[in-house]
């Protein structure tokens, strides 16, 4: 293999590693914005299940009045 193969082959291969490590952490940044979206979510349904339980507890208290 001659010497200019060579230098384009290890072009293409540092582009491609440049082009594969910016997919990755593309990858990586949205699976963070999903799970923080996730949490954010699970946090809500817990609340409103506390507000539930307490709206509940509420009611039984002024049934029994």
């Amino acid at each position: 293999m001659t010497k200019s193969k060579k230098n384009v082959i290890l072009i293409l291969g540092i582009f491609g590693l440049i082009f594969s490590s910016y997919l990755v952490f593309q990858i990586i940044r949205e699976i963070k914005k999903a799970s923080l979206a996730l949490i954010s979510q699970k946090e809500k349904v817990i609340l409103l299940e506390n507000k539930i339980k307490s709206l509940e507890e509420i009611n039984r208290n002024y049934k029994r009045d």
